[in-house]
């Protein structure tokens, strides 16, 4: 979802994982196309009697629902230009006009408040300019997901001694505090809600040969190491996994439990 363009899934809906994340992300989505049939194996969409390959092109409007075949001429939304960069010429349209007014008027009846997802400051500048009065929920462990973070965190998850594992944890330490001192200075006395480090060790791990030779490069680790630790932590249902905080016996070969996800 970090990698794509915009979001589009045959199942799920308005309040599903996936929908949720990509707002998160500022990424255009649509959950529950059901005419659509996803073949994984062929790498095809088949929908209306057309198919469509990987690599070919697909236009999506997340506000209307709607899917078009082929590339279609797309414009900057006007009303996050003006609440996220400020720009003057966005908030003087009739649409970011229109949507000021209407989020006025719900701000003086409203009861309901909104806190937000947010892990890093840049998503809670935008969330606060959207509305939400705090962060409802603040996953450290997608601290981690980008750059060389994500070598200190797979360091850590392929630590077999608790020395190695504090080796590896004290790389990360820098980059929670500056992350952490950017959020709350962005929340400008708003509350959050953070959960501790609890990576799903499995999602941090690279599964093709080339990535695990790379990272065995990387970091001086035997490649057959990698290629043992991402089958040992292999998830057979998704709502099951190993995750960091939740696991009784978190270091290799003392047989973590799958323990219950957050759905």
């Amino acid at each position: 979802m970090i990698a794509a363009e915009g979001i589009l899934t045959a199942r799920g809906g308005v309040s599903s994982h996936a929908a949720l994340v990509a707002r998160q992300m500022g990424k255009v989505c649509i959950c529950g196309a059901a005419a659509l049939e996803i073949n994984y194996e062929s790498k095809t969409v088949s929908v209306s009697g057309q198919t469509f390959r990987e690599g070919d092109f697909l236009s999506i409007d997340g506000t209307a629902g709607t899917v078009y075949a082929g590339e279609l001429k797309t414009a900057p939304s006007e009303i996050i230009a003006g609440l996220i960069d400020g720009d003057s010429e966005a908030m003087a349209t009739e649409k970011f006009k229109s949507f000021k007014q209407l989020m006025d008027w719900c701000s003086k009846v409203t009861k309901l408040q909104v806190r937000t997802n947010a892990d890093s400051p840049e998503q809670v500048r935008n969330a606060l300019a959207f509305g939400a009065t705090g962060i409802g929920l603040t996953r450290t462990e997608h601290m981690f997901f980008e750059g060389d973070r994500i070598d200190a965190m797979r360091e850590m998850i392929l630590a077999e001694s608790l020395p190695a594992r504090e080796a590896a944890l004290a790389k990360l330490l820098p980059y929670q505090r500056e992350d952490f001192h950017g959020i709350f200075k962005e929340l400008k006395g708003f509350p959050a809600t953070i959960r501790f480090l609890d990576p799903p060790l499995h999602e941090f791990l690279p599964h093709t040969k080339e990535q695990q030779m790379d990272l065995a490069r990387k970091i001086n680790v035997p490649v057959e190491k990698i290629i043992a630790r991402v089958h040992e932590l292999h998830e057979f249902n998704p709502m099951l996994g190993f995750r960091g905080c939740r696991l009784r016996h978190p270091l290799p070969g003392n047989h973590p439990h799958a323990v219950p996800r957050r759905v």
